[in-house]
């Protein structure tokens, strides 16, 4: 729900309660190993009906599966991207990339059951760039692999859905996948400026939002969000046609590597300072 918010810290994940003006939580034990202090933060994802969190290590090499309220407790190894979680909440989407006989790395798309030992039900074989590939508000994938065309995916079985062509021809760094928008963020052509674009995955349709130096981008189910360096945040509707308010923030809410990437839900946004502070928004009033 749009209520509750995970933080994973150490070998414990805790579970606040924003409802609550002292933000009550409970901490349970979770068995994700200790990365590196040059490790990328683990990352959490929390499946649709609020029951229950996979979160993967800075290492990419574990992930675990904790439920929220109930006893699921396991753990996968050997993943290296978690993907997300089916619109109804039975599966989980993970990568796991490996060295085939020749030494040729090869990845997969592997569908994990949510319930005890998170058993493998379906495996198929990734032809592209994870990082090309992001889990849509639908539950199908979105690949932007190809500068010329979108392909919609079933994410169980590998089958192409939808081919959409592109009607600008870019190569996307990073994205945050929405339904029916996807919000792209493209290294623009003349160095270190990025072009922010709205992609319509039903036609293939571009708008263009923001160019500049923008540092980070994120979508919720009735929000676009546009960080800039400066640490400006941009709140837009869905379509990307109206910037609806500017929240001015200082250089602090700018997270390194290491640092959490900022986390949506409803009308809330969840940010680690560099003072390792959690600090949540409400995107709509600016109120923290």
């Amino acid at each position: 729900g749009n209520d509750r918010l995970v933080m994973v810290s150490g070998e414990s994940l805790v579970l606040w309660d924003l409802n609550q003006l002292t933000r009550v939580g409970t901490r349970s034990a979770v068995t994700v190993p200790w990365s590196c202090s040059a490790c990328p933060a683990p990352t959490a994802k929390i499946s649709p009906d609020g029951k229950a969190v996979a979160v993967i290590d800075g290492r990419r090499s574990t992930v675990a599966v904790k439920g929220l309220g109930n006893g699921l407790d396991s753990t996968i190894a050997g993943a290296d991207k978690l993907l997300g979680w089916s619109p109804d909440n039975s599966m989980l989407y993970l990568t796991r990339t490996e060295s085939d006989s020749s030494g040729d790395q090869r990845t997969f798309v592997e569908v994990r059951a949510r319930r005890h030992g998170m058993p493998l039900v379906a495996r198929w074989r990734l032809r592209t760039p994870s990082s090309k590939f992001g889990l849509a508000d639908d539950g199908k994938l979105v690949d932007l692999s190809s500068t010329d065309h979108i392909r919609v995916i079933d994410p169980t079985t590998g089958q192409v859905v939808q081919t959409v062509s592109r009607k600008r021809v870019q190569d996307s760094t990073d994205f945050a996948p929405t339904e029916p928008l996807l919000l792209g963020d493209p290294t623009g052509s003349d160095g270190g400026v990025t072009d922010v674009d709205v992609v319509d995955i039903a036609t293939g349709g571009t708008r263009r939002l923001a160019t500049g130096a923008v540092f980070a981008t994120a979508a919720s189910r009735h929000h676009l969000i546009v960080q800039w360096n400066t640490g400006l945040l941009e709140v837009w509707n869905r379509s990307g046609t109206h910037r609806q308010r500017a929240i001015m923030q200082d250089a602090s809410y700018l997270p390194s590597a290491d640092e959490t990437p900022p986390a949506t839900a409803g009308a809330l946004i969840a940010q680690q300072r560099t003072d390792r502070n959690i600090v949540v928004t409400d995107i709509e009033s600016g109120e923290v």
